[in-house]
């Protein structure tokens, strides 16, 4: 890939260039250069996306059992008393996700979200309630996760949710 701006050999999904600062997705020079100058692969993103979802399942799942045996099979016991002791991770991830831009998968992945016209992490409005919140209220719209998640084959591997929040995930 060539820069258009200074003409400079640069690696594949480059966000801005790491040269002149020219920004790929906002097409001008940028006044600041970006330690990520990246975008992340679409298999990263998969990637984080399936260890977090480990991350959220596997101890709810095996904490739901060890209580499903305990109370002998009241299943909506269970499931209050799983959700409750799973909180903390959720929380956790809430709290990483806005002070970092990054969730465990994407820290493992080294990957992170970044807002598109500064490059600078996008805290919980960003990353929590626009990305995360407003994006899952509009997936009670059928077949729009499938969209979403179809938007990552994009050339700039930013999704519906990306576009609507304003950011980039990026690697570190």
């Amino acid at each position: 890939m060539e820069c258009p701006n200074c003409k400079k050999k640069l690696g594949l999904n480059v966000v801005i260039c790491d040269y002149c600062g020219y920004d790929f997705l906002l097409k001008k020079v940028k006044k600041f250069r970006s330690m990520y100058s990246y975008s992340a692969s679409r298999y990263s993103r998969l990637a984080a996306a399936i260890l977090d979802s480990f991350i959220y399942a596997v101890p709810g799942v095996l904490v739901f059992l060890g209580i499903l045996s305990f109370f002998k099979y009241d299943e909506d016991l269970c499931e209050i008393i799983s959700f409750i002791l799973c909180l903390p991770v959720l929380i956790y991830q809430a709290i990483i996700l806005s002070k970092d831009g990054q969730t465990l998968g994407k820290k493992i992945m080294k990957i992170r979200i970044i807002k598109v016209d500064t490059g600078d992490n996008g805290g919980f409005k960003t990353n929590i309630l626009i990305r995360l919140l407003l994006n899952s209220v509009f997936c009670i719209i059928p077949v729009y996760a499938l969209v979403d998640i179809l938007f990552i084959f994009r050339e700039d591997n930013r999704c519906i949710h990306d576009l609507l929040a304003g950011t980039v995930v990026v690697e570190t």
